[in-house]
């Protein structure tokens, strides 16, 4: 997936639109609020003015697998609209067909999920298309965090729902909102903290505490860095940490975790560190520990 961040989003989304003249764009809408305030939003309103524009919303992959399927598209109209900037945000002149959706990281792999459920489906019209998506983010998403070569979607009881591979990623791309504040400083730590670890462990005690919690995405992602980069390392960020949040206020205290949860916490980050090479993963015991230390 490419990553596009910085305060000219508006700017590129209105080149993008401009290039895809007549197209036909599907918005993904997941059922609620927030979705509907995007499909109301200017930028789509503009989007609708130019292209073909197919309203889907929908509550789960599967439900969003069969409103794909279901849809009519457009054959490429073979138009070129050359780009003349390095970030423009469309990198395929010639595709005629895209996905356009809003929220958050599960929200990007639910889609993904959808996207690869309709690939496989007995609809041969479908299997021949590698349709990408532009999917703008909500809040800030770590790159690091964006589906790679496996797809893996799991609910917050840790439930695999789907697990396969993810080669449609590579056209993708993911509009990041500007960070500005405590935001910003947080994610400037997260950067700092995942170039000195070299580790990709740290993603795996993340995501129950996104998945389950609903913890920031970059905010978990630093607790379990700092975590893994001790268990490295032997050192700690605190240091590190006050200066960039401006805080004394330790990073623990921001999150909470239940007691009764620490099992279920450790289980579901044991089940992707066990798909890790040998020499990236962590004990049981070490596991438990992390989500312990975030107990009250």
């Amino acid at each position: 997936m490419r990553v596009i961040t910085g305060t000219n989003t508006a700017e590129q989304f209105h080149t993008w639109i401009k290039e895809q003249k007549d197209s036909h764009v599907a918005v993904l809408l997941r059922s609620g609020q927030k979705a509907e305030d995007f499909w109301e939003s200017g930028a789509v309103t503009e989007l609708r003015l130019h292209c073909q524009v197919e309203k889907l919303v929908w509550e789960t992959p599967e439900e969003l697998a069969d409103r794909l399927q279901a849809c009519q598209w457009r054959e490429p109209a073979g138009r070129v609209h050359p780009s003349k900037q390095e970030e423009a945000i469309c990198r395929q002149p010639y595709e005629a067909e895209w996905l356009l959706a809003f929220g958050g990281l599960y929200e990007l792999q639910e889609i993904c999920v959808a996207r690869a459920l309709w690939l496989k489906s007995d609809n041969a019209a479908a299997e021949d298309k590698r349709v990408p998506l532009l999917f703008v983010a909500q809040d800030m998403i770590p790159a690091s965090m964006l589906p790679e070569e496996l797809l893996w979607l799991r609910d917050p009881e840790g439930v695999t729902r789907y697990l396969g591979a993810f080669p449609e990623g590579a056209a993708d791309t993911v509009i990041m909102p500007p960070t500005r504040g405590q935001a910003k400083r947080f994610y400037e730590l997260f950067v700092k903290m995942e170039e000195k670890t070299g580790s990709s462990l740290w993603k795996e005690l993340a995501e129950p505490l996104w998945l389950r919690y609903g913890v920031p995405e970059y905010l978990a992602g630093v607790l379990a860095l700092r975590y893994v980069y001790r268990m490295i390392n032997g050192k700690d960020f605190t240091a590190m940490e006050k200066l960039l949040t401006q805080k004394e206020v330790a990073l623990q205290d921001m999150v909470w975790v239940a007691r009764e949860d620490v099992l279920l916490l450790a289980e579901m980050a044991m089940a992707g560190i066990e798909m890790l090479p040998r020499q990236e993963r962590l004990s049981w015991q070490q596991i438990k520990a992390f989500y312990i230390s975030l107990c009250r």
